[in-house]
């Protein structure tokens, strides 16, 4: 994957994931614990959060990898007849297809992106909700579950946009397998050729 696109990818994924973390802390400590961590000279404070964002972003894209394996898997499944092939078509294909591995990289990066904000826009939703409670400000509790509603939905409609990718990268990755290595990765055997009958 190229080095830029991956430090996108965590960046995005850090900064909402931390902003998450922060009106989450915030509902459970309050606001003053958390305005503490602002008080620096602003050069200090920008550090701090870039690091930070880095970091969550690091963690998280671990973390929302593996909760989403099971469907990973499941669609995996749909294309390639083993884990081992798929493993054989990417060391195929991104090293000898670059034009298709560039393809590729652009239907992952989209598909990490769709997958991160899967799990991060309703934690944003619950941070919104946690942070209300501890407002010193009075808040409009309608709209604040009017809020919590669309990011959950969000975070729905990234699910449904994780899926389709994942289906795309797949496809595309077995039909550029099967062209460069003349296999039938949904059975293993030689593209054309029938399997064996029983007995």
């Amino acid at each position: 994957m190229n080095t830029t696109n991956a430090f996108v990818e965590i960046i995005v994924s850090g900064v909402l994931a931390l902003a998450a973390m922060l009106l989450l802390a915030t509902g459970v400590f309050g606001t003053e614990p958390i305005a503490l961590l602002f008080a620096g000279p602003d050069y200090i404070v920008a550090a701090v959060l870039g690091v930070s964002a880095y970091a969550f972003g690091v963690v998280f894209d671990r973390v929302w990898d593996h909760l989403s394996k099971p469907v990973d898997r499941k669609i995996r499944a749909l294309y390639f007849a083993s884990d081992s092939d798929v493993g054989m078509v990417r060391t195929n294909v991104f090293t000898k297809c670059e034009h298709m591995r560039a393809f590729l990289d652009y239907i992952r990066t989209r598909m990490r992106i769709a997958r991160n904000c899967t799990f991060v826009f309703p934690l944003l939703g619950l941070g919104l909700v946690a942070a209300s409670w501890r407002s010193t400000y009075e808040v409009d509790r309608r709209a604040v579950l009017g809020l919590l509603v669309a990011f959950f939905l969000l975070g729905g409609f990234c699910f449904f946009a994780f899926r389709k990718l994942l289906e795309s990268y797949y496809k595309q990755l077995r039909l550029a397998g099967e062209v460069s290595l003349g296999l039938d990765l949904r059975t293993g055997n030689k593209a054309g050729a029938t399997a064996p009958a029983d007995g």
